[in-house]
């Protein structure tokens, strides 16, 4: 296998990852809701969901960071 051959399969990696962590998030979500626990988990980024997403603070790296970085050696 390549060294451009890895770098696409980690790629795809991350990206199967993110669709992962993305329905975790959201049945996260619907379980949190209405309960005592919503505003402290949605307070601190859903529990570090946002940020590996890209949808905390902008100035956060994500997994599409390494994405973008990986797809730089392509």
């Amino acid at each position: 296998m390549s060294n451009r051959d890895e770098i696409s399969e980690k790629i795809n990696q991350l990206e199967y990852a993110l669709e992962k962590i993305y329905e975790a998030q959201t049945i996260i979500d619907e379980v949190v809701a209405s309960t005592e626990h919503e505003s402290h988990y949605e307070a601190y980024g859903r529990y570090g969901l946002d940020q590996l997403q890209g949808n905390g603070n902008p100035y956060d790296s994500s997994i599409h960071s390494i994405i973008d970085s990986l797809s730089e050696e392509l």
